[in-house]
């Protein structure tokens, strides 16, 4: 999606758009994307009705804003090619 503004700016807007979303969801944590530090990076959410955990990864690049959204349930490990993916297509964009 089109987006002018820094990083901080976009993950304001994930974090809104997660937490004020019907079923709210908290978040848990934030980490730059060690992978691609400086460039790209991710949330994690929790819900508690139903019980789900979203992480979700971004980046921006020449006023375009990229999202990767995975969801689960709490106990669910991201899967491995989750992350491979969104290290390729995040950091690549960079």
């Amino acid at each position: 999606m089109p987006f002018r503004g820094a990083p901080s700016e976009l993950a304001s807007r994930i974090l809104e758009s997660v937490v004020l979303a019907p079923g709210a969801a908290k978040m848990v944590g934030t980490n730059a994307m060690k992978e691609c530090p400086g460039v790209a990076g991710e949330i994690e959410f929790l819900r508690k009705s139903p019980p789900r955990r979203t992480i979700v990864f971004f980046s921006i690049r020449n006023n375009v804003a990229y999202q990767i959204r995975w969801s689960g349930a709490p106990a669910d490990p991201l899967p491995p090619e989750v992350l491979a993916f969104a290290q390729s297509r995040l950091c690549r964009v960079i």
